[in-house]
């Protein structure tokens, strides 16, 4: 890809940046948001598809992916950095939204089947970051009680596509603690 003028930009803590609009820029034309970028190398470099080849299950990745961005990251959120007042609502509709998606992954290794794919890519956000989030916050939302999830997230993390890739956990954690602390104070 290098060899091709593409750049991405991003924070050094996100390995896919995603975070709200990173920008890849690919031959000086510039691409923003992160499920559009996902598209757009999957329709750019064809060798290592991250996408369904079926019409109907690449609507359906486009679905889940939308429903973890606009459903999961949004009660993640409000379940562990949310107002008092909020955080237990936030954690009953984070719970259901885990357990829509556990529904999703039974009996297969990644959301797409054997290989790591763009929903997998997305939920990213679950496979690591919210660990990280419940380490930092000192809060737990996500648990051992959701299996399926637990056995994903173990093998999206560990796996050699995205091992290397996930910024060290210690470092960032350090970071979000400090985060979480300034944003307390500031409020």
């Amino acid at each position: 890809m290098a060899e091709e003028g593409v750049k991405l930009y991003g924070f050094w803590i996100s390995p896919y940046s995603r975070r709200k609009i990173p920008v890849l820029v690919h031959n000086e034309k510039a691409i923003a948001e992160s499920q559009l970028i996902l598209e757009y190398i999957d329709e750019t470099w064809k060798e290592n598809p991250i996408m369904p080849q079926d019409p109907y299950e690449r609507a359906m990745a486009r679905f889940w992916a939308k429903f973890i961005d606009e459903k999961c990251v949004p009660s993640f959120r409000k379940a562990l950095l949310g107002e008092e007042t909020e955080v237990e609502n936030a954690i009953e509709e984070t719970r259901e939204n885990l357990k829509i998606l556990e529904k999703t992954l039974e009996d297969k290794n990644f959301f797409g089947g054997e290989r790591i794919g763009f929903v997998d890519i997305v939920a990213n956000v679950i496979a690591y970051w919210v660990f990280l989030f419940q380490e930092a916050a000192e809060k737990e939302v996500l648990t051992e009680e959701f299996s399926i999830l637990c056995n994903w997230k173990n093998k999206y993390v560990n796996h050699n596509i995205t091992k290397e890739t996930l910024p060290p956990k210690d470092k960032a954690v350090a970071f979000y603690r400090a985060h979480f602390a300034r944003s307390k104070t500031s409020s």
